[in-house]
């Protein structure tokens, strides 16, 4: 029996100078090939050993075949839970590879897990952090180096960035910790009443905007107010978005308030706001046109058509009032869209091209009575002026058609290359028009 147990011992002990420990000794000799074969009879006998793939991943190493180390290395990670010793040698890899986010993430895994970072390590650390610029990937070796006592610069901001990554991918708590930690307001009040909103913790987040709004110099505040709201918007927080708003002294922020308002069904103070900012006398066309759009985009027609009608120096600016009536018109304001068109051209009676203008939109959007009446008028100030042409659609004459040339003198139709126009018919309401606007020519 006694030698029996000494037989196994031999074997075991024979066998364990081949395979890992032979592995080891010929890769430390520089004999790789050797070294993979051992690796080979060591995985064979046992694969579940992170030891083996660490063998297998610093042999690549040295042979410089980097993807297929850092494949090994992670096989071992998968096995050990990410020991001190796989980390060592995954950041050996990365930074063979200059994989700097890589290299970071396992840095951050070994602070986590206690390690203490030597001189050199610290000076490996830090030359991987510079690779950043303050981005969110430098957060594991920013996190290494400080449990080592190294203040680093923009560290703030690679938290702050980190934060809202973390945040990206659902782990919320862990972003709102990191933000709270930080000394600019910005992060550790503004970014971080998202978070308290995104965990359903709405008394503490709107307090978190309050305090932003509140401690905010007189410079700053309006801009606070503006980053406040943005949060509300994204997290529905009408009520508290209101309330901030009534602190704006910008007049610009009484149509965002008269919004949320109306979100909040109550639209008498909605309109109340809306008229007090619309009887302003000072608004441009252009700031007008940016009312109709951000109106518009907050599902409000009928404000935004009041927009316009209450700004006494649009009807003069002619581009910008086509623009108007076309938003009006997109979202379902016809009516509004047509007493803008119908203002300007009372405005400008005698302008042609004016009129010509309006007659083609509205023939554009098969509206034909609208269209016949600036037609008409267009038609009238031909006939009254010295010769003007009229270009009309291609549709009813040939596309390469000369103009039609009006003249005062005779008052007939004195040239049309190619075809006519056609006359009009029950089923073509728009040869209708055409046919009535050009009546006194024909008759005459």
């Amino acid at each position: 029996m006694k030698w029996k147990y000494l037989t196994i011992l031999a074997a075991f002990l024979m066998t364990s100078c081949t395979g890992l420990v032979a592995g080891w000794e010929a890769q430390k000799s520089g004999d790789y090939d050797e070294a993979m074969k051992q690796a080979a009879i060591a995985l064979a006998k046992e694969p579940k050993n992170p030891d083996v793939y660490r063998l297998i991943a610093t042999t690549h190493l040295a042979r410089g075949n980097y993807d297929s180390a850092a494949n090994a290395a992670d096989f071992a990670r998968t096995l050990d839970g990410g020991s001190e010793k796989t980390e060592s040698l995954i950041r050996d890899i990365c930074s063979a590879q200059k994989k700097w986010t890589a290299y970071c993430e396992s840095a951050q895994r070994s602070t986590d897990n206690g390690k203490s970072w030597s001189a050199q390590e610290q000076e490996a650390l830090l030359a991987a952090y510079k690779q950043f610029n303050g981005t969110a990937d430098a957060y594991g070796c920013l996190a290494a180096l400080e449990s080592a006592g190294q203040s680093l610069p923009d560290a703030e901001q690679v938290k702050a960035a980190y934060a809202v990554s973390l945040a990206s991918r659902g782990q919320t708590q862990k972003a709102l910790e990191i933000e709270e930690q930080l000394s600019d307001s910005k992060y550790h009040q503004l970014h971080a009443s998202r978070r308290l909103f995104a965990l359903n913790r709405t008394d503490e987040g709107a307090d978190k905007l309050r305090n932003y709004v509140g401690s905010a110099s007189s410079s700053e505040k309006e801009s606070r107010i503006l980053e406040a709201v943005e949060v509300c918007e994204d997290y529905h927080k009408w009520a508290l978005e209101a309330e901030l708003l009534a602190l704006s002294n910008d007049p610009q922020n009484d149509l965002a308030r008269g919004i949320v308002l109306r979100r909040q069904f109550n639209q008498a103070e909605s309109d109340e706001i809306f008229e007090k900012h619309f009887a302003q006398q000072d608004r441009t066309p252009a700031q007008v046109l940016k009312e109709i759009e951000q109106l518009i985009d907050a599902g409000y027609a009928e404000p935004a058509a009041r927009a316009y009608e209450t700004c006494s120096s649009c009807v003069e600016d002619v581009q910008m009032s086509f623009k108007a009536a076309e938003i009006l018109y997109g979202a379902g304001q016809i009516s509004a869209a047509n007493q803008i068109l119908t203002g300007i051209g009372e405005a400008q009676p005698s302008e042609v091209d004016l009129q010509l203008k309006i007659f083609n939109w509205y023939l554009a959007r098969r509206l034909p009575q609208q269209a016949l009446i600036s037609g008409e008028r267009a038609a009238m100030i031909s006939i009254c002026s010295s010769s003007k042409p009229i270009s009309m659609p291609g549709r009813y004459g040939h596309t390469n058609a000369n103009p039609l040339l009006i003249s005062k003198n005779n008052r007939h139709l004195r040239r049309m290359r190619d075809r006519p126009l056609q006359k009009s018919n029950q089923s073509d309401p728009i040869g209708k028009v055409l046919s009535h606007c050009l009546t006194p020519f024909w008759m005459s």
